[in-house]
């Protein structure tokens, strides 16, 4: 069945019947089409709605899957779009097969999944987008929400390739994602938060993109293969973690990796986790979901980081921590041994000023290991407010992970102690001139 014009077509109520039995049942549009008319896809054929333009076709009626419906697109573009604004309900599903851009904005309530491949864009405009079944990934397709309006999909996600989640925004999922035993590498090009509150198993997890990701499982994750964000998926970005309980990046290893001063990713958040860590970009305590950059990620806010095995901070590395007051600050915990180089930012926030006799502890370690040379590491304290006549003294901080107060000697006491030298300069020298006369 064919369907051409700008307008609507087939008229504007009834039925239209796609019931393939050993073939297939196509409704096609070859050009810009609105289709007012119900759907239903049964018998047990191939059940298609195609595009042999580049225009869109939207489908306005409701959609009814006692067999699924296929989607065959012409153009992975926007200007091309399958529009599906009516409700598709029943126990079929919804595949693509290539090349749709697929935008379901009905209040969805079909059960038998939603497949997206590669070469498609699957555009949620509402939280019941893709039914109430599992949201199959089988190819590196797009994955986003429609403009900028926040989505919540509680799709269970199996992954079985590398997708893109883009758009501008905020998707937050929380049903389980499966990795389905693979390693996927997931690119976030969206520039809203994307977030995961549903547990990720079952795989390993690489980052890639600039958008900002976080795992905030309150449970925290189960997949084993690790955590990564190093090498060519390095780039700018924030990666938040938060759980009360398990591990938040699963039972692998952890990298947050950095190619270049401006080119880095900051790992922030409250979390747990089990694998040994390394850190070459940012580590900043605190969650911040407003900032998506990986120069504010943490920022602004306390938080606590518990490593339960070793954490090594490069020479490229910089550690954020930030005190609120004499008893909220942030905190790193490492259970084995704590590698340490790089720089470690020192700073205040909410109001607060250090002042005398404070002495705040910033991190526990099982064992350290500090870097020398090159590789020691500095502190910058530029960001900390001191109250005047005071200074913050860093010497302790390699040895019990403190930071304490220190009153800045006056001007007369750093005379009497140059003089001392002096003094003790002259008369060293004096006795090495009369220990030569002798």
């Amino acid at each position: 069945v064919a369907a051409t014009g700008s307008a609507s077509v087939f008229g504007n109520s009834g039925t239209i019947v796609l019931a393939a039995g050993v073939n297939s049942a196509t409704l096609n549009a070859t050009g810009a089409a609105t289709l007012n008319r119900d759907i239903s896809s049964v018998g047990t054929g191939v059940n298609y709605v195609a595009s042999g333009g580049t225009a869109t076709f939207t489908l306005n009626g409701n959609i009814s899957l006692t067999n699924s419906l296929y989607i065959y697109g012409n153009s992975n573009t926007a200007a091309a779009a399958f529009n599906f604004a009516g409700n598709i309900t029943g126990t079929g599903g919804i595949i693509d097969t290539t090349l749709g851009y697929d935008v379901f904005t009905g209040n969805n309530t079909f059960s038998g999944g939603a497949t997206l491949p590669a070469s498609t864009t699957f555009v949620a405009g509402s939280d019941t987008a893709f039914g109430t079944g599992t949201l199959y990934i089988t190819g590196a397709g797009t994955l986003q929400g429609l403009g900028t309006t926040a989505r919540t999909l509680a799709n269970a996600v199996l992954v079985g390739a590398s997708p893109t989640i883009g758009g501008t925004a905020p998707l937050t999922f929380t049903g389980g994602v499966n990795f389905n035993g693979g390693s996927r590498s997931l690119t976030f090009s969206n520039t809203a938060l994307t977030t995961f509150t549903g547990s990720i198993a079952n795989g390993a997890f690489t980052k890639a993109g600039t958008g900002a990701v976080a795992l905030n499982s309150a449970s925290g994750n189960t997949f084993s293969g690790g955590f990564t964000n190093t090498g060519s998926s390095t780039t700018t970005s924030a990666i938040y973690a938060n759980n009360t309980s398990g591990s938040a990046f699963g039972a692998g290893g952890v990298n947050i990796g950095a190619t270049s001063a401006t080119v880095y990713s900051t790992l922030a958040g409250s979390f747990t986790t089990t694998g040994a860590a390394t850190v070459a970009g940012r580590l900043s305590p605190g969650y911040t979901p407003a900032n998506l950059t990986a120069a504010t990620a943490g920022i602004g806010a306390i938080g606590s980081e518990n490593f339960n095995a070793a954490l090594t901070l490069a020479s490229t590395s910089s550690l954020y921590l930030e005190v609120a007051s004499t008893t909220s600050r942030d905190q790193i915990a490492v259970g084995g041994l704590f590698t340490l180089s790089g720089t470690v930012n020192i700073a205040t926030t909410g109001g607060f000023v250090f002042g005398p006799g404070n002495v705040i502890d910033f991190v526990d370690w099982g064992s350290i290991s500090v870097g020398t040379g090159a590789n020691a590491p500095t502190f910058n304290t530029a960001n900390a407010a001191v109250q005047s006549g005071y200074q913050l003294d860093t010497s302790m901080f390699t040895t019990d992970g403190t930071i304490r107060v220190t009153a800045v000697p006056e001007p007369g006491t750093w005379a009497a102690v140059v003089g001392g030298l002096g003094v003790l300069g002259t008369m060293q020298f004096a006795r090495r001139r009369r220990n030569r006369g002798a």
